[in-house]
């Protein structure tokens, strides 16, 4: 039910500022659920529920000011879905780390991020991964979560001879979080047409296809990484549902503050966060998967040596319980198939060196 209420209000808010209710699309009420899951989440390191919670919504409230203060851009951050599991299941569970030092690791790795957006660097570093990759490890992050929503809702469960294996779907949990899995689905994709192309239709790029202020922005999102980390919360990202205020109208920063004061205010449901089981989050967190995992569809199906490392990616993620050891997986898979097929130019000297440490990686263990 409340991952049904919170894709209904955010149905709600988009539908009416779309009939010009709200013509400076300055309310972007769209990513109520983070403030539950990530708690949630985030939990199972041994964080305290309550904690994170404040700590999300300090976070995107940060972060959406800095963004809008300093990039003057419509888009708000929050603690992002994915990063949230990887730091939680692979990190913490899988590497053994605790979640004060996977924290620590966060913090480093916003500072980092930090320099990097002062120069040109990283969006040169992003440029030079392939594409396919890049969207087979949104969808493979999808999937992992796709598997994590359905252990919590108790409609997949541990099996010693198949390893997984349908739960009792008799039970509360598990019927709840279907009819969740149903009905938060249509409210969802209904609105799904509204944020393919708002980018272009938002007017935010440039005469040559650039958007201007990408340094300031790629600085306010690492910077509430930074500040993320120190207050109890994994990294903080820009997230793709601003483009439900871009459609309703937003183009100026005002939008993120807008949204940073509501995170604001948010604070004040801090209570009702614990009262919250997994379960009742189990659409929502199945939604997000199902968003993520079309990114396949925009995979070259005609090329082998692109769609091949791509599902090698997508699929060993949530079979491995890692997200690490899927894009290690797909980097080393992309470079031997690419320079196997002869099309070596195709390979660039990053991705030949991120497949050779994940080797390396690999082969000490």
């Amino acid at each position: 039910m409340l991952a049904h209420w919170a894709s209904v209000s955010t149905k709600r808010s988009i539908h009416s500022l779309n009939h010009n209710q709200a013509k400076d699309g300055i309310l972007n009420l769209n990513r109520p659920y983070i403030v539950f899951v990530n708690p949630q989440i985030l939990a199972t390191t041994g964080m305290e529920p309550g904690a994170v919670f404040v700590a999300t919504c300090l976070a995107a409230a940060f972060g959406s000011l800095v963004m809008a203060l300093a990039a003057n851009y419509p888009i708000a951050l929050a603690p992002g879905m994915g990063l949230n599991a990887y730091f939680a299941f692979t990190v913490v569970a899988s590497q053994g780390y605790s979640w004060q030092q996977a924290l620590g690791a966060v913090f480093c790795s916003g500072v980092l991020f930090v320099l990097l957006s002062l120069s040109r660097l990283r969006e040169r570093i992003l440029g030079a991964f392939p594409a396919s990759l890049r969207r087979a490890t949104s969808a493979g992050i999808g999937l992992f979560l796709a598997i994590i929503a359905l252990m919590h809702a108790g409609i997949v469960v541990a099996h010693p001879a198949t390893l997984i294996a349908a739960g009792d779907l008799t039970q509360a949990p598990a019927i709840l979080a279907l009819v969740g899995f149903s009905l938060l689905f249509v409210d969802f994709f209904d609105t799904a047409g509204t944020l393919i192309g708002v980018a272009h239709r938002g007017g935010l790029l440039d005469a040559n296809g650039r958007r201007p202020r990408l340094r300031r922005a790629l600085l306010a999102d690492s910077s509430a990484t930074v500040f993320g980390a120190l207050i109890g919360t994994s990294n903080t990202t820009s997230y793709i549902e601003s483009a439900a205020g871009v459609a309703a109208g937003g183009r100026t920063g005002l939008t993120a503050a807008v949204t940073a004061v509501l995170f604001l205010l948010t604070l004040f449901l801090a209570p009702l966060a614990a009262m919250v089981p997994s379960y009742a989050t189990a659409g929502a967190l199945m939604s997000i998967a199902c968003l993520m995992a079309r990114g396949l569809a925009e995979l070259d199906w005609e090329d082998v040596t692109e769609y091949a490392p791509a599902i090698v990616t997508a699929i060993t993620m949530p079979l491995t319980y890692s997200i690490a050891t899927g894009i290690g997986l797909g980097f080393i898979t992309y470079a031997t198939i690419k320079l196997a097929a002869g099309r070596w130019r195709d390979v660039s000297l990053p991705v030949i060196a991120v497949a050779l440490l994940f080797c390396l990686k690999f082969a000490l263990g």
